[in-house]
This record gives C-alpha cells, structure tokens and sequence, in this order.
C-alpha cells in the first residue's frame, strides 16, 4: 500500500489522504496537535486519484474526488461529526481526472470548482 493523495484544508485543521489500497481517511487536527481519523471511505478497485478539501463556510468542508471513473464525487463533511455524506457526481470528462481545485464560497453562496482531465481538458464548474 502506499500514499496516493494528500490534501489540507485551508487552515490545516484537517486533512485527507487516498491510497492504493481505495480508502479514503479525513484527519482532525485535536488541540494536542494530534491528528485522528474522523470519517473514512472505501472505494475499493475504483481508483480515485485527485481530491480537493476545502471549508465551506464555518461549518462544513467540502469533498471533491476525481479518478479513473472520469466523475468529480462530491461529499460534505460538517466539522466535529464523524460522518461524510455523499451529495452527487458530476459527469463530463471522457477519461481520469488528474486534478481538482474549488474556489471559497463567494458571497451569492456560489462555489467554482475547476478539473482537469487526461482528455486534454479543463472544466468549470459552477456550484
């Protein structure tokens, strides 16, 4: 097994990472300075090779995975729960997706998210 993804949120207070073996692991950062396992995903022999945490106001993270299936998996994370709750997949590239980025939540509530993709193209999103 080995570490495939890492990515931090913007404050460093969590963080996740995606391995090999398709489990997805979201850390806290506790006041000890310690990091401790809060939720986790298998994905199994579906390969998901980029991800991108972002907070999502005070309250929630937001959770985008992209990988062989050519979707952007999109998960919410509210803060001091145990719990990621998927919300829906976007589908609109034509092979892997290579790498994902959100912008922070803008003041009409509207959140873009950029992907690129082994099929030669960026996407933007708007959420």
């Amino acid at each position: 097994m080995y570490l495939a993804v890492i990515q931090n949120s913007s404050n460093c207070e969590y963080f996740c990472t995606m391995s090999n073996d398709g489990m997805l692991r979201l850390f806290q950062n506790d006041e000890t300075g310690n990091f401790v396992e809060k939720a986790n995903l298998a994905f199994g022999r579906n390969l998901q090779e980029s991800i991108c945490l972002s907070e999502l106001g005070n309250t929630h993270l937001i959770l985008l995975i992209g990988g062989y299936d050519s979707k952007i998996h999109v998960y919410t994370f509210r803060k001091n729960s145990s719990n990621l709750v998927y919300k829906f997949s976007m589908l609109g590239h034509f092979n892997s997706i290579k790498s994902i980025a959100v912008s922070p939540l803008l003041k009409d509530k509207v959140v873009y998210i950029a992907s690129g993709s082994q099929d030669n193209n960026i996407r933007i999103w708007k959420m």
